[in-house]
């Protein structure tokens, strides 16, 4: 079943614009500075959200300004504690930052569509649909038990260097390189893939890393063919 209709969908859209365009395009450094340094007493703290609220409610109008309130409010609460916590900026925290913003806009959208029966439907639908259980797991799967079957084939060639800082790098690299290429298996883009191993090729080590170079290609290779192997087997089950 159709989650929303396009109509519906578009408020959603609205308000995704609206706080991306606050957090991203209109917030200046400075103002992010001022917020660090001062907190609660920074007029930095202040303008940005007065940006959160006008674009909002450019976004969703006047007959919403209740709505509007919440999530400039909010949007204040989840800065404050992200400064609070997270001083420095790191990606953990911006991540967990972003989330919760983006959680408070698909509550307010739900709350002015009362629409909250209506995705409860939808995900009732989710964990009835084979399709969609078989490419949750697919998903599921390459992004952690595959980096497992990784780290437990290469385990050889990590002794025998130093790859901390590789693997690390390495570990997120891999998830999103196997969620790319499961979703071009999935709607059979087989083509796209080339490019991206075409890519993955540029990278270079001198020839004092060899041994940097074997792990990193022989890491590539498995993680590659995992994930084909799934979509492909994915495609074969799938009843759409």
């Amino acid at each position: 079943m159709k989650l929303f209709s396009p109509d519906q969908a578009i408020v959603l859209v609205q308000l995704l614009i609206a706080h991306f365009l606050a957090d991203f395009v209109l917030q200046s450094t400075a103002w992010v500075n001022d917020k660090k340094q001062k907190g609660l007493l920074s007029w930095g703290f202040y303008k940005h959200l007065l940006v959160v609220g006008v674009l909002t409610l450019i976004a969703i109008g006047w007959s919403n300004v209740g709505i509007v309130v919440l999530i400039t409010i909010t949007h204040g609460i989840i800065d404050y504690w992200k400064f609070k916590v997270d001083n420095n900026g790191t990606l953990k925290y911006f991540i967990i930052d972003q989330l919760l913003h983006i959680l408070i806009l698909i509550i307010s959208w739900l709350l002015i569509l009362n629409g909250w029966n209506q995705f409860a439907e939808f995900l009732c639908s989710l964990k009835s649909s084979f399709d969609a259980q078989l490419m949750i797991f697919a998903y599921i799967f390459v992004m952690w038990p595959v980096g497992y079957i990784i780290k437990f084939a290469t385990k050889d060639l990590i002794t025998q260097t130093n790859t901390d800082n590789i693997k690390r790098g390495g570990m997120v690299i891999g998830i999103f390189e196997r969620m790319i290429i499961l979703t071009f298996v999935l709607f059979g883009q087989y083509e796209a893939i080339g490019f991206l191993i075409t890519g993955k090729s540029i990278l270079r080590f001198g020839d004092g890393q060899k041994k940097e170079t074997e792990y990193v290609l022989v890491g590539t290779m498995i993680s590659y063919a995992l994930a084909i192997i799934t979509g492909v087997f994915v495609n074969l089950f799938l009843e759409r």
